[in-house]
């Protein structure tokens, strides 16, 4: 892992999607529900956004199921 987060070098959007097989806009949507991978916002107002790796890596491990019918508390 990086020693400081100026180490990581931030994905952005479109490659976080690609990454998750999900498109950019869902992304869009997981962030103002509050749902989804971590994020960094940069700047003022909208700013840009980027999401760091060790993030979505532990997002992933987070989302494991065994069944459709698990729910997050049950895999916990």
């Amino acid at each position: 892992m990086a020693d400081k987060p100026t180490d990581e070098k931030l994905l952005l959007p479109e490659e976080v999607a690609q990454l998750l097989r999900v498109k950019v806009d869902t992304l869009y949507r997981w962030r103002l529900d509050g749902d989804g991978p971590p994020f960094v916002r940069m700047g003022r107002g909208r700013g840009r956004i980027g999401y760091r790796k060790p993030d979505l890596d532990q997002y992933i491990l987070d989302n494991v199921r065994r069944s459709t019918s698990e729910t997050a508390e049950a895999a916990a």
